[in-house]
């Protein structure tokens, strides 16, 4: 249900059920008289004001804003109010309507929260996410992915990191995704890539999506930084060279003590 208030001046001089409703007071005649700011107690007077003037001045102003309330029991909701010039018995007056988002607003902070916390782990992981769109043939990626590899927001994507793929691993990568789409499975492979940072080595996972027909439509992917811990599997693999190449230079070998 949508409240609506009539408001003149600053004051109240109008409400339907709904509005009492949502306000808490369930009475529309408690409404009329109060002022705009002691609904809206977390808002400031002179922020109310200015907001009044534009729209009845009919200056550029968003359609609509959030603003908090709380109710008479304490407890504290967030309003969607839709503003409007209109003629209130021959005096300029201000229509809003009132819509209770306080469930959507919650849902939204969630939601960015999750997102704030899923970067931070990406980060901390040294890990990107992919999206592939087969039908739109564009892929995007995390803001973390980005960053990791040195990709600004105007470089065009088509297939996941194909191109900037290292030229002797490029063919294993195209191969791997587009098996991913004939045999609609996940897969998983290890190859490098050239960045403006140098060269790294990415383990990547993709997960295909399927539709309604059962054919591919996006593939999901993560993309994880391996490089340090590639770096020190070919040191171990080079220092274990050395001491065998070591060994076979003297006629007995080693001796065990």
């Amino acid at each position: 249900p949508l409240g609506l208030l009539i408001i003149v001046r600053g004051e109240i001089v109008f409400a339907n059920q709904h509005a009492a409703i949502i306000s808490g007071t369930n009475d529309p005649v408690k409404l009329v008289g109060m002022k705009l700011s002691e609904l809206l107690l977390h808002a400031k007077q002179e922020a109310l004001d200015a907001w009044e003037g534009s729209v009845l001045r009919g200056s550029s102003h968003p359609p609509s804003k959030d603003y908090r309330m709380t109710l008479p029991e304490g407890k504290v909701i967030t309003l969607e109010v839709t503003s409007s010039a209109v003629n209130w018995m021959g005096r300029d007056a201000l229509q809003a309507v009132l819509r209770d988002v306080t469930k959507s607003s919650y849902a939204q902070q969630r939601l960015m929260q999750s997102e704030r916390l899923l970067s931070q782990a990406q980060k901390i992981a040294r890990l990107g996410s992919w999206v592939w769109d087969l039908e739109k043939g564009t892929t995007e990626c995390s803001s973390e992915l980005r960053s990791l590899l040195g990709i600004t927001c105007s470089n065009a994507i088509h297939q996941p990191l194909l191109s900037i793929a290292h030229p002797e691993d490029a063919p294993r990568l195209r191969a791997a995704q587009q098996d991913a789409i004939k045999e609609r499975q996940d897969y998983q492979i290890t190859y490098r890539v050239n960045t403006l940072s140098g060269q790294r080595w990415l383990e990547e996972i993709g997960v295909p999506e399927l539709g309604p027909d059962q054919q591919v439509l996006r593939i999901h992917g993560t993309s994880r930084d391996i490089t340090r811990q590639k770096f020190a599997e070919m040191e171990a693999l080079a220092t274990e060279e050395r001491f065998s190449a070591l060994g076979n230079s003297f006629p007995g070998g080693f001796i065990d003590c």
